[in-house]
């Protein structure tokens, strides 16, 4: 409720498994048209039912969105150990 009214050049979500998927329609793309903003979502997968997997499935089927899975167990970001 807080991002109401505003509006951004970007925005990049952290754990957006965590944000209501309600919020990407009502508040999220609305502050992003008037700058014709980019969007970054984040998380870790909690089912699909949350803006995180709607969001990915989204982006699988629509061209003008974009999907990248970035597994730690395959990047090598984090050591095994």
């Amino acid at each position: 409720d807080r991002m109401r009214g505003l509006y951004f050049d970007g925005l990049a979500g952290d754990e957006a498994q965590d944000i209501a998927p309600t919020a990407l329609t009502s508040v999220i793309m609305p502050a992003l048209a008037d700058r014709q903003g980019w969007l970054d979502l984040s998380g870790t997968p909690k089912g699909w039912g949350n803006l995180l997997g709607a969001t990915y499935k989204r982006a699988q089927t629509d061209p003008d969105w974009f999907v990248q899975v970035l597994r730690a167990s395959e990047t090598g970001i984090i050591h095994p150990d």
